[in-house]
C-alpha cells in the first residue's frame, strides 16, 4: 500500500490514511493517534470511541413473551447499544427483565411507568468473539458425545444437560452475531462467519430434539 507524501507547511510532510483501517479503529477527523518510530519504520496505532446506536421499540398490548423476547434479542443481535421498549401492561415489566438476563453485555439502565432502557454495559467484549465462537464449537460436541453414548447404553437421563448446552449456544452464539453485525462494515467474511453461527444454533437444537425424542420413545416402550 503506497500513500503519496504531501507538504504541508514549511518542516512536515503528511500522508492520508487508508478508510478502511481508521473506520475499523472507530477514528473520525480531530482524533489523535500515536505515531512510533521503530527500526526505520514510523507505526501508527489509535482506537477511536465506539458511536452508541439505540432503537426505540413499542411492545403492543397483547404481545405474548415469545413475541416480546423474540423482538429484544432480534434488536440486540442487530447490534443497538440502547434499546427502548415502550410498554403498556405493567406484567410485560417483569418479561422484559426476565429477556434482558439472557444477553451478554447488556443490563437495564432504567424503568419507568411506560419505558425500559436497556444499554450495553461492556463494550470491549467484542475481543471475546473467538472464545465464544469456540465454546460454541465445544458445547455442541459435548452434546453429540453425550447422545451417542446415552444411545449405545439404550438410557436417556440427561436432557436437562443436553438443554442447557443448547441454552447456551444461543446465548453465545446472539452475542456473536451481534458483535459481527457492528463490525459489518469493517469485516470481508460477514456472511461466512454468520452463517456458521447459524449452522452451530441449528445443529444444537437439532441434538437436542433428537435426545428428547430417543427418551420419549423409550419410556413409550
Amino acid at each position: 500500500m503506497q500513500r503519496k507524501l504531501v507538504k504541508q507547511g514549511r518542516d512536515a510532510l503528511t500522508m492520508t490514511l487508508p478508510r478502511k483501517w481508521w473506520e475499523k479503529h472507530h477514528l473520525r477527523p480531530g482524533d489523535s493517534v500515536e505515531v512510533q518510530e521503530s527500526e526505520g519504520k514510523l507505526i501508527v496505532y489509535g482506537e477511536g470511541e465506539v458511536p452508541l446506536t439505540s432503537v426505540s421499540i413499542k411492545i403492543a398490548e397483547d404481545a405474548t413473551f415469545t413475541l416480546l423476547k423474540t423482538i429484544i434479542a432480534n434488536a440486540y443481535k442487530q447490534g443497538y447499544d440502547i434499546i427502548r421498549i415502550k410498554f403498556t401492561k405493567q406484567r410485560q415489566i417483569k418479561q422484559i427483565q426476565t429477556s434482558v438476563s439472557e444477553l451478554i453485555g447488556h443490563e437495564i439502565l432504567d424503568i419507568n411507568d411506560k419505558e425500559v432502557v436497556i444499554r450495553s454495559v461492556a463494550q470491549d467484549l467484542h475481543r471475546e468473539y473467538n472464545n465464544l465462537v469456540r465454546k460454541c464449537f465445544y458445547l455442541v460436541k459435548e452434546n453429540m458425545k453425550k447422545v451417542l453414548e446415552d444411545m449405545a447404553k439404550n438410557d436417556f437421563k440427561r436432557e436437562d444437560e443436553i438443554k442447557e448446552y443448547r441454552l447456551l449456544v444461543l446465548k453465545y452464539s446472539d452475542y456473536c452475531k451481534r458483535i459481527i453485525n457492528k463490525n459489518m462494515n469493517t469485516q470481508d467474511t460477514h456472511s461466512s462467519e454468520y452463517l456458521i453461527i447459524w449452522i452451530l444454533e441449528k445443529i444444537s437444537k437439532i441434538v437436542h430434539y433428537a435426545y428428547s425424542y430417543m427418551q420419549k420413545v423409550k419410556v413409550s416402550n
